[in-house]
């Protein structure tokens, strides 16, 4: 039984995670599209950052902070497309 759920696992990592997605732009890219957005910010303004997964469809998502402000984004792993972008207010 062991060696059958390794075996599984090993092929869900070997096919692109089970149901995921094969195309991944990975976490680099999805930061520098984040950043892209704010020409003013670095790495060092991006106070958090992650993969979500959502009905089955691979996401990156996070914070930058910067002055005053902060951005909360979302961008799907796939294709890079930008599909969440708030500005707040630190001070609202």
């Amino acid at each position: 039984m062991k060696k059958t759920l390794l075996m599984i696992t090993v092929l869900c990592a070997l096919f692109a995670g089970c149901g995921a997605n094969a195309e991944d732009i990975g976490e680099k890219r999805a930061q520098e599209i984040a950043l892209k957005n704010i020409p003013e910010a670095s790495v060092s303004d991006i106070r958090e950052f992650g993969k979500d997964y959502d009905d089955g469809k691979l996401y990156y998502e996070g914070k930058i902070v910067l002055g005053n402000t902060e951005y909360e984004f979302e961008i799907d792993a796939s294709n890079g497309n930008v599909v969440k972008w708030e500005k707040d207010s630190l001070y609202d």
